[in-house]
């Protein structure tokens, strides 16, 4: 799977850059885990719970390209919460941080 940001849309380039820096600058370090993917890397997560071993994870069929990921128009990111309480790293999808109040506040930032 990919993680080159690069092949992303520029838009979305310049908007996960963005919630990278405001995520740093509230104590979170975020770093990109999927960005593009091909009509092979997506056939290869549909068939996980079907033809091959473990759970369902997409309902995205590469051959349909109904996955965001396939036209670079998705993103999504592992975070690490950098406070005493909490160093242990977690997983969010499609650009949502770790609890409500933040991403209102993150979300915020980003529509201003």
């Amino acid at each position: 799977m990919a993680r080159d940001i690069t092949a992303l849309h520029p838009d979305l380039q310049v908007a996960a850059a963005k919630l990278k820096e405001i995520c740093k600058a509230h104590g979170i370090s975020i770093n990109y885990s999927e960005c593009l993917r091909t009509k092979a890397e997506q056939d290869a997560l549909y068939a996980k719970g079907r033809t091959a071993p473990g759970k369902i994870v997409t309902k995205a069929k590469g051959s349909s390209y109904s996955s965001q990921h396939q036209w670079g128009v998705a993103v999504d990111f592992i975070w690490t919460w950098m406070s005493m309480e909490m160093d242990r790293k977690r997983t969010m999808h499609s650009m949502t941080p770790p609890d409500y109040l933040n991403r209102w506040q993150i979300w915020q930032s980003l529509s201003g």
